[in-house]
């Protein structure tokens, strides 16, 4: 039960933050190409495109991942914060506050469902085994709370206010480019929803083996965490290149580009929001180490 309602809840996010009413909608140019060129245009051109990104994420990875410490911005970001205690502290109350209320009612509810059958399993160990549930029945829980918090708006404040602080405008009017394809086109019925209907079935059955993993006591949360790096420092990239007005296209051509640079940052975001309770100062951290990170590699100019 409190898997649906995270998954529920996650999904709701995801969907309000992708087709957020601050963006500008514009029809996606392939729309326009003629039939008799989709060879080429289309099905050539977005398979060469796939393998491209295959090639720049194996690159990016290698010169990115260890060689500008992206790892280290996490800890950046809570000594940004003791700078300024006055500006970013109103913000991160409330978000602390939003995740006590989601924690206590993701645990409560797997508590009650979920923590029952690893007890009844792990009781072999002895008092152990019921130490180990309680451990992982937080963990869990934590993880599955995370999973939608992390996709909700409230820490956006604190991206702004790292951005103002290192002199970059911030246009909180600003409407991000977001490209659709109409349901009355020839490109949505030939490509467009093959793709995203194999692609979405592909994620689909991704999670439900990550989540399956999630579920080893202990470590199941921490390997979770640790795979899932990249499209977590993905989530956190997404909210200030939106400030600064970059339409879809460009955020998911940063992401090919530097994804070494998601890896690196991302897993030492994920792992420290593993830890119960203060997963929520580590958001908050983290939003502005990430965006310390952009301004110091120059990705917002």
């Amino acid at each position: 039960m409190s898997i649906a309602t995270s998954l529920a809840l996650t999904g709701l996010g995801g969907l309000a933050y992708k087709f957020d009413r601050r963006q500008k909608y514009e029809k996606a140019p392939e729309v326009a190409i003629p039939f008799d060129e989709y060879g080429v245009k289309v099905y050539k051109k977005e398979l060469t495109e796939r393998w491209s990104r295959i090639s720049l994420m194996t690159s990016s990875f290698l010169s990115d991942f260890f060689s500008i410490k992206p790892y280290y911005y996490p800890f950046k970001g809570f000594k940004e914060m003791q700078l300024n205690v006055a500006g970013y502290m109103p913000t991160i109350t409330r978000l602390y506050l939003l995740y006590c209320l989601s924690f206590a009612t993701v645990f409560g509810i797997y508590w009650v469902t979920i923590t029952p059958v690893y007890f009844s399993i792990l009781l072999v160990f002895g008092p152990f085994g019921f130490i180990l549930t309680g451990l992982h029945s937080l963990l869990h829980a934590n993880l599955l709370t995370m999973l939608f918090l992390r996709m909700s708006h409230f820490n956006n404040q604190l991206t702004i206010v790292c951005m103002k602080t290192y002199g970059l405008t911030v246009d909180k009017d600003a409407r991000p480019t977001k490209h659709f394809v109409p349901l009355n086109s020839l490109y949505f019925w030939t490509y467009y929803l093959p793709y995203k209907t194999m692609k979405y079935g592909i994620g689909f059955i991704v999670l439900s083996i990550l989540l399956s993993i999630s579920f080893l006591p202990i470590f199941g949360p921490i390997i979770f965490s640790v795979i899932i790096a990249p499209f977590v420092s993905k989530i956190y990239f997404s909210k200030m290149f939106r400030l600064r007005g970059f339409d879809d296209r460009r955020r998911e051509e940063i992401f090919f580009n530097r994804f070494g640079l998601y890896a690196s940052f991302g897993i030492v975001a994920s792992l420290t929001e593993t830890i119960p309770i203060f997963s929520a100062l580590f958001i908050s951290f983290n939003t502005i180490g990430c965006t310390l990170l952009g301004i110091e590699m120059k990705l917002l100019d």
